[in-house]
């Protein structure tokens, strides 16, 4: 299939305002198959905005989609899921039908974060399915396309963060996080293992004691963070106590340099994302789940941003745009996806190449979409520096709490007499 690019910013200046579409609601399923939307006869072609990186995976998935739907061909553009679902979230109004055919997309990838907006504004469509979509994918990847308990789309792919350890040096990871500060006492190297305490992503996973979530189960609880909770406070106590293994202040440790560090073998062990990949190909390394808190415990929850497919709202043909993305989700396709992008699928499944997607689907079993509620952004902008002040010694009891107090959103006040 011929590989079609085009510019973002020339598809977004051709959005203009003309009306708003009826409030999308979940089809009702097919007649014929509960788990199958009725499809046209008719020979269409579905417009896919999708990645540069990825639209080798988009032809070849619809080459084989095509085997099945002779009548449905698919046109891949490549834009990038950021520029997507800036064009949708900026404009005045997104009604597509001003665009051509030939230009407006049926279907088109989004980072997870983008689903509310794009929600709430009646940009996209549900999933067809519901029953059906929340089965299809790994827990996170369905909760990340999810708002106010509506399904609006199909997780193709997950990020996520890991342990990665020098298989040179180390034969088996610790299982806790008591563990890996004994290894590193013991261990004859520049760092037994490092961390960059700086960052809120990678030390988020530290308040999930218990399973406890940032912004609850659904991460849409935004009167209360679960921050200042017993299990986030005792989490962070945890952190902290690491402090002794690996006795470095908080400002010299930040993600380049742990990356780095491992990249060069200065560390054995190292806790990263699946997008740091590419910085370790010089190292015999393996992948494995973030350590537990204590023995027999669960491991430590790691946040998940997730590539999400959604129907546009103005698609003329949704029933089939949704049919190509549930077929997306199949594991054959996830496989392919993953052997041509190296992207963390977000089925569950036994992977054998590349080698490091084990221990990321392993841990996206225990993982949780990022939030998207407001309250995120302050999380984010502000969490790093509370991290930073435990690492150095500050309470954690008493940081947690004051910045709990500043990132939640009061509940509103009674208007009664």
């Amino acid at each position: 299939m011929k590989r079609l690019h085009c510019l973002a910013a020339v598809l977004f200046l051709l959005l203009a305002s003309c009306g708003t579409p009826e409030p999308p609601l979940p089809s009702d399923p097919s007649p014929s198959d509960p788990n199958e939307p009725v499809l046209t006869k008719r020979n269409i072609t579905l417009t896919v905005w999708e990645s540069e990186a990825a639209l080798p995976f988009i032809e070849e998935a619809a080459d084989e989609f095509s085997k099945r739907y002779p009548n449905i061909s698919v046109r891949a553009v490549a834009v990038e899921p950021e520029e997507a679902a800036a064009g949708f979230r900026d404009a005045e109004s997104a009604n597509l039908s001003s665009l051509s055919s030939a230009s407006q997309p049926d279907l088109f990838a989004v980072p997870h974060t983008d689903i509310r907006r794009l929600a709430e504004n009646l940009d996209i469509l549900p999933a067809r399915n519901q029953e059906k979509a929340r089965s299809s994918s790994q827990l996170a990847c369905v909760r990340g396309a999810t708002v106010n308990g509506i399904i609006y789309g199909y997780p193709v792919a997950a990020s996520t963060l890991a342990l990665f350890y020098n298989r040179e040096v180390v034969k088996e990871p610790p299982g806790t996080w008591s563990g890996l500060a004994s290894f590193s006492a013991s261990f004859e190297g520049t760092y037994g293992f490092i961390l960059p305490v700086g960052s809120a992503y990678h030390v988020l996973p530290f308040t999930t004691l218990g399973n406890n979530l940032l912004f609850g189960p659904s991460g849409e609880n935004a009167q209360n963070s679960f921050l200042q909770s017993p299990p986030a406070i005792a989490g962070m106590g945890t952190f902290a106590s690491l402090r002794a293994a690996l006795d470095v202040p908080a400002a010299e440790l930040t993600t380049e340099k742990s990356v780095s560090a491992f990249a060069s073998g200065q560390a054995a062990i190292c806790v990263a994302g699946s997008w740091d990949v590419a910085a370790f190909t010089g190292i015999d390394y393996a992948v494995a789940p973030l350590p537990a808190f204590d023995d027999g415990g669960m491991g430590a929850t790691a946040p998940a941003d997730i590539r999400v497919m959604v129907v546009s709202a103005w698609s003329e043909q949704p029933d089939e745009a949704s049919a190509f993305a549930d077929f997306l989700l199949t594991e054959p396709m996830q496989r392919l996806r993953l052997s041509l992008t190296g992207e963390i699928p977000s089925v569950s499944f036994t992977a054998v190449s590349p080698p490091y997607a084990a221990g990321f689907i392993r841990q996206l079993e225990n993982a949780f979409a990022t939030p998207t509620i407001p309250g995120a952004d302050r999380f984010w902008s502000g969490f790093g520096f509370v991290a930073s002040r435990i690492w150095d010694g500050a309470d954690p009891a008493e940081q947690l709490s004051a910045f709990n107090a500043s990132i939640v959103t009061p509940p509103v006040a009674d208007g009664g007499s």
